[in-house]
């Protein structure tokens, strides 16, 4: 887990462009396009994917904010690469990944970036990051005493534990671990 050290807001940048429309409170009363929260992530999703002129205001955005390191964003993919590379978000558009110690957050309104945390520490980094790894150990009787079974995906986890318990998972994008 890393500590926050700041939040940064995609949707106002998005608001500001007239992409997302609230009220005098806040409040949202219709949007283009949203960025939802994913911790050091965000997941963007075109209300009408089919609409050229919306996506090509995105995209402007998302390059600018990839290309200027003041916005804190590591990484912008599409959907489908997302979907490739990170093994998830599949119905996303787009996916922004932030710099470590920036949360990713939701509010269309104020300012895109907040040198202090909502919350200290997030989930939702990428896995390159050394602070994003974790460790597991297991003890049991039908677990090889000191194996390593080297880096893997959490999505291994349960079919692993399910092959110690004597079942398989199919139909899951893990594989078990234990042979």
């Amino acid at each position: 887990m890393l500590d926050n050290i700041g939040d940064i807001n995609p949707n106002v940048l998005f608001a500001k462009e007239g992409l997302i429309k609230v009220d005098e409170k806040g409040n949202v009363l219709s949007w283009d396009v949203w960025c939802q929260r994913m911790g050091g992530a965000g997941y963007i999703k075109l209300n009408d994917n089919s609409n050229i002129d919306i996506r090509n205001k995105v995209e402007k955005i998302l390059e600018e904010i990839q290309m200027d390191k003041n916005y804190k964003i590591m990484d912008v993919m599409t959907g489908l690469n997302a979907k490739v590379s990170r093994n998830g978000m599949y119905n996303a558009d787009y996916v922004i990944i932030s710099e470590p110690g920036y949360e990713v957050r939701e509010n269309p309104i104020g300012t895109y970036i907040i040198n202090s945390p909502t919350q200290m520490a997030q989930h939702g980094y990428v896995e390159e990051l050394y602070d994003m790894k974790a460790v597991l150990f297991l003890k049991g009787r039908e677990i090889p005493v000191n194996k390593d079974l080297g880096e893997f995906d959490l999505i291994d986890i349960a079919p692993t534990l399910a092959n110690i318990m004597g079942f398989e998972m199919n139909d899951v994008d893990g594989i078990n671990r234990i042979k």
